[in-house]
């Protein structure tokens, strides 16, 4: 599986000029797979609503129909 980190340094300068540096390697992978769920769930509302505004919108049934198709093969992709 991928992961994905975070890397921090900070240079730390004691009182007796001694100089460290403090680095931090946090793994945020739970967090990068959850903000993509939430991204494709935006998307997914984002297609439902144009398919409803489309659906509301059309004259026909036929129409519609064809509206729908090409949002949703825009959406996957499939021209």
């Amino acid at each position: 599986p991928v992961r994905h980190v975070e890397v921090s340094a900070r240079g730390l300068c004691w009182s007796d000029r001694r100089t460290s540096t403090v680095v931090v390697i946090r793994d945020v992978s739970r967090r990068r797979e959850r903000e993509r769920t939430v991204s494709l769930q935006r998307e997914f509302l984002d297609l439902i609503q144009r398919v409803t505004a489309a659906s509301n919108e059309a004259d026909s049934e036929a129409s519609a129909i064809l509206t729908v198709l090409e949002l949703v093969c825009a959406r996957t992709g499939w021209t």
